[in-house]
Parts: structure tokens; sequence; C-alpha cells
């Protein structure tokens, strides 16, 4: 059985979406990992930190869910609410993993002006969010080869 080694992106993209110009989303490339694996680190992310959440919608690859009452670590854990979209990256070698953040005053972190800070510190989180799921799946493989050798 073979291992593949996936690399995990090194950059966050930030961008508006021309129906919501109000709203950035960060994006992460996840290489090599399925949407399953993300999704229930993800959900598991938002339990975690107090959140519930609710599937927006599924259809060919997109998925979307919006998870509310977060305490959200990045922002000193204020709770907030976060909208996340996955998608097929153009490659089809991973996810595109996209978030945004709606806090309690109804505004959306972004990287303008006085949030600036804040929304380095969103890249910086969603990136290690990135690179501990790969790692994650190397120990979660590593584990299942262990075990089938006992």
């Amino acid at each position: 059985m073979g291992i593949m080694n996936a690399q995990a992106s090194n950059t966050v993209m930030e961008e508006k979406l021309p129906y919501y110009p109000n709203e950035t989303y960060f994006t992460t490339e996840v290489i090599g990992l399925g949407e399953d694996f993300i999704l229930d680190h993800w959900q598991q992310y938002v339990l975690d930190h107090g959140g519930r959440s609710e599937i927006l919608g599924y259809e060919k690859g997109d998925f979307q869910m919006v998870s509310k009452d977060v305490r959200f670590t990045p922002l000193d854990d204020e709770t907030v609410t976060i909208n996340m979209k996955m998608a097929p990256n153009p490659a089809e070698t991973g996810v595109n993993l996209s978030i945004n953040v709606k806090k309690d005053d109804g505004t959306y972190l972004s990287p303008r002006g006085q949030d600036k800070a804040m929304a380095q510190k969103l890249e910086k989180w969603l990136l290690d969010f990135n690179q501990g799921l790969t790692r994650l799946e190397k120990q979660e493989v590593f584990n299942h080869v262990i075990q089938k050798g006992k």
C-alpha cells in the first residue's frame, strides 16, 4: 500500500464574491484530502468551540455550511458566525476551503482598516488548520497501517 505525501498550501487568498460585496472570503487549498475528511474535522472544531452548524447546500461537489456561536480562537474567542464553503480545486487534487467571519455587530472581518491585524490572525489560523489536517491524515494512515500489521 502506497502512502501519498500531501502538501498543505502555504497561502491564503482573499476574495470578494460578486453577489456579496460586503463579505471577504479567505481561501486555502487543501491538497490531497477529501471533502468528508475536511468536513469531519471542521465540524469537530465548531463543536469544540461551542458552535452549531447548518448545511446550506451541496451540489456538484460544492458544499456550504453556516456555523453560529463559535468562540473563534484567532479573534480571542469572540463569538462569531462562520460561513464555510468547500469546492474541488481547479486541478482536482484537493479542496478549496473558504471561510468568512461575521462578528456579533453584523460586520464581516476584512483586511481593510482596523481589521487588518485580525485578518492576519485569521489567515495564520486557516493555514495552521490546513497543515493540521494534513498531519492528522498522515497520522490516521500510519495508525491504520500499524493496526493492519498486528
